[in-house]
């Protein structure tokens, strides 16, 4: 031990004070080994080690002892307020803001004990109900009905035991994810060092913290998913990676070929599309389904996880998702405010020496595929080609965009021009490709489309509305008529020359209206 702490003086160079040391033994140590011990060390023995910044160093079976300082803490809380007349509408705030926040950091670490949590619960609705403290009053409805949505007439606080356990599963999506290397790597040696979170197990003499985290195993695999990169490192019937909110697993027969099976052999061998002779041979219809809706993508990465039930595939506890969509809405809100005035209502030309692209897909309920089209046009808004073409598969509507859109990047690759705009109706689509890399199947595609882009000179995404890309939208529809990919060049397809004829005298007409406001407005004379 001296030789430990000797080591770590010369490292972080600094001198550790024994004066202030001191050693908690366990009961079955003998008295002359403790003297020993203490003599060598040059510390003295302490029979309880009390908190350290907070926490407690040791919990022993009595938990609700342990832990009822949080109870005595809100308890104060409550009483502080319960001594005024308070509104109302400042009780919620003083609930929600003050009593409902002081477990939260004990929250993160523990599994705080549900008596402790049922205790914290009847004084809030004692002090919500209540006057003097929280000593009289009727209580008329119980503090678990009035914790449901605001929707539906209630307060819509927080319930402790829940919002506990999405504390504990942030912690245990931080280890799936190795967030922190070192902590990942320690209890990993310790509790689970041949398996993956999602499959381990309680072991002997594990402590608190672990057994706390791995109480939310159950909620934790009800929402990761494996994002398939190379599809190396994911077995195909041992980890959830199809992408159904439910159950991510595999419901074939247990044939011994998926067994020790890795998603890379479901793969064809040029790595590009699924290998439909195996997955259709070893998979019931719902995982073949499943397995098709999965992109595969173009670049090799290694295979990640993604939580399927955010957008972004990253885990948010309730409280801070609700205040991310907040203030998402709320930028969305202005940006549409400021926009509203000049958003564009015809198609238009795009500047001299760029190619303008739109891009779209079409959906139809009850088929296995989806249709993507696109269009280019010059800088005279001359058509110059298309191409529509099925892709199997049933997809969410955003993943379809991005599909259309990584389909036209690798389609107009190599061409003579350099300089590129992509218009789609697909506001996620574009927000998408120009924010931080996220986690889920969608951000996959979008990262190919990301990684194409870079083989241009100019590549600019834009966001137009459903009126002004109705062309191609036509052309993506046209694939469920066609066989396979069909490509048009030079001259533009039947079904869409009225539409371009149309758009053309729009735009003619937009650009005249255009030029008698400017005549006419005062403010240019």
């Amino acid at each position: 031990m001296k030789r430990i702490l000797k080591r770590y003086e010369e490292i972080i160079r600094q001198v550790v004070n024994f004066n202030k040391f001191t050693v908690v033994f366990s009961p079955n140590t003998r008295e002359d080994d403790r003297e020993k011990v203490c003599a060598q060390l040059g510390v003295r023995e302490i029979n309880t080690p009390g908190n350290y910044l907070g926490i407690p160093m040791i919990i022993g079976r009595r938990k609700a002892s342990t832990f009822r300082f949080l109870l005595e803490k809100v308890e104060q809380k409550l009483q502080a307020w319960g001594s005024r007349v308070i509104l109302k509408a400042k009780k919620v705030m003083l609930l929600k803001t003050a009593a409902q926040t002081i477990p939260n950091f004990w929250m993160s670490l523990f599994l705080i004990p549900r008596e402790i949590i049922d205790m914290i619960d009847k004084k809030m609705n004692a002090f919500w109900w209540g006057s003097n403290g929280g000593t009289g009053g009727i209580r008329w409805m119980a503090w678990e009905r009035l914790c449901e949505v605001k929707e539906e007439g209630v307060l819509g606080s927080k319930k402790l035991h829940e919002f506990n356990i999405a504390m504990l599963a942030k912690q245990a999506w931080r280890i799936i994810n190795n967030v922190n290397p070192l902590v990942t790597q320690l209890l990993k040696a310790r509790y689970h060092p041949t398996i993956d979170f999602l499959n381990a197990l309680p072991v002997a003499n594990q402590s608190y913290v672990w057994r706390s985290i791995l109480e939310t195993q159950e909620v934790v695999r009800q929402g990761c998913r494996r994002r398939i990169g190379d599809g190396k490192d994911t077995r195909v019937s041992q980890v959830p990676w199809l992408p159904d909110k439910y159950n991510g697993y595999l419901t074939s027969a247990a044939y011994p070929e998926l067994e020790h099976m890795t998603v890379n052999g479901l793969i064809s061998m040029d790595g590009r599309e699924w290998d439909s002779d195996i997955i259709t041979e070893l998979c019931n219809e719902r995982d073949v389904s499943l397995i098709y809706q999965v992109p595969i993508p173009m670049r090799i990465r290694s295979d990640s996880w993604f939580w399927i039930h955010e957008e972004k595939g990253v885990f948010f506890c309730k409280i801070e998702n609700f205040l991310r969509r907040v203030a998402r809405a709320q930028e969305t809100k202005k940006k549409h405010h400021t926009n509203s005035t000049v958003q564009q209502k015809t198609w238009s030309k795009p500047p001299e020496g760029w190619i303008k692209i739109n891009i779209d897909v079409a959906c139809y309920t009850g088929r296995d595929n989806i249709g993507v089209g696109c269009v280019v046009r010059d800088d005279r808004g001359v058509f110059q080609r298309a191409r529509s073409n099925q892709i199997g598969g049933l997809r969410k509507p955003r993943e379809a965009e991005a599909l259309s859109m990584r389909e036209a990047l690798s389609w107009v690759k190599g061409r003579r021009a350099s300089k590129y705009i992509f218009e789609t109706d697909s506001k996620l689509l574009v927000d998408a490709f120009h924010a931080i890399e996220g986690r889920s199947m969608f951000d996959t595609i979008v990262e190919d489309c990301r990684e194409l882009a870079k083989h241009y000179e100019d590549v600019l995404v834009k966001f137009v509305p459903r009126s002004t890309n109705s062309v191609a939208h036509e052309v993506a529809r046209a694939a469920y008529s066609n066989s396979g990919l069909r490509e048009w060049y030079n001259t533009a397809p039947d079904f869409i020359i009225c539409n371009l004829l149309w758009m053309s005298i729009n735009r003619s007409k937009y650009a005249l209206l255009q030029k008698k406001s400017t005549i006419t407005d005062p403010t240019y004379s």
